[in-house]
């Protein structure tokens, strides 16, 4: 499409372990949509402990979606901080 730009959503990143899932301080996960478009999925299934530490961003442009999470996991390491980052970053689709 000439002279038009066309966004794209955030797609969907799939994590499965059968052990520990860590997203250690300093690492980034991004579902970002681009312009016009809704944020991505992401998908953790672990057998072990899901630990949060790092940034899930998952923010729609523009009166978009934000992301959408599904979660299965042995264990939570911490709620409250899941939570925190979940909202800081822009799921407000699904949890």
């Amino acid at each position: 499409v000439a002279d038009r730009s066309i966004g794209s959503g955030g797609g969907l990143i799939e994590i499965v372990a059968g052990g520990n899932v860590d997203f250690d301080a300093g690492s980034t996960v991004r579902l970002d949509g681009a312009s016009g478009s809704s944020a991505g999925r992401l998908q953790l299934r672990s057998g072990g402990t899901v630990r949060t530490s790092g940034v899930l961003s998952a923010r729609g442009a523009a009166g978009m979606r934000g992301g959408t999470l599904e979660l299965d996991g042995a264990r939570l390491a911490d709620f409250a901080s899941l939570t925190s980052r979940l909202v800081d970053g822009g799921f407000d689709d699904r949890i």
